[in-house]
């Protein structure tokens, strides 16, 4: 869960201002597209013909331009119905088990959209690099990455989720909250 998670985060974030980029996002778009009768093809992510077929004739029945594109407009009308709870956090870290062995991710994504990407490098020599990036996830973006968090079933275990997981020196965690989970 939190390999796929992660990776569906830090892709959001990073192509937060293209949608097609990033699998998780069309494959997400493309189950809405499929459960509200529209049939975009075989549910892989990839932005093929049917897929932008289904999304043409999507938006032509919602008013919005018939161009097949994913856009913030798009996912807004899909995800209109959703409500991200005042509570929901998400942290992920990755990285060594052991500071002085360098480099490691930490990603933190608050319900208002914020988030704050720390990723620390430590290389021999005293040669460190730390950097730090912060921004504001949509609201679009945010009720996808909350929808991709309730389809994974992580809440019917617990309220609060954590899977701390070591691997060959390496440790991973996962920490989300959410309201009504």
């Amino acid at each position: 869960v939190s390999l796929v998670f992660s990776a569906a985060v830090a892709g959001t974030i990073q192509a937060q201002r293209n949608w097609e980029a990033h699998r998780e996002d069309v494959r997400m778009i493309q189950k809405f597209l499929n459960k509200d009768g529209y049939h975009p093809g075989h549910i892989d992510g990839l932005l093929g013909s049917k897929t932008k077929e289904a999304i043409m004739a999507y938006q032509a029945d919602k008013g919005l331009e018939a161009d097949g594109k994913i856009t913030e407009e798009l996912v807004g009308r899909m995800l209109s119905h959703i409500q991200v709870p005042e509570d929901f956090f998400i942290l992920y870290s990755s990285g060594p088990a052991h500071a002085d062995w360098g480099g490691g991710i930490e990603i933190t994504v608050k319900a208002d959209g914020k988030y704050l990407v720390k990723q620390q490098r430590r290389r021999s020599y005293g040669n460190n690099k730390d950097t730090v990036s912060e921004g504001q996830l949509t609201p679009a973006h945010m009720k996808m990455i909350y929808t991709q968090v309730m389809s994974c079933g992580v809440f019917r275990l617990k309220k609060q989720y954590s899977n701390p997981e070591i691997i060959d020196g390496g440790v991973e965690d996962l920490f989300i909250t959410a309201d009504g989970a």
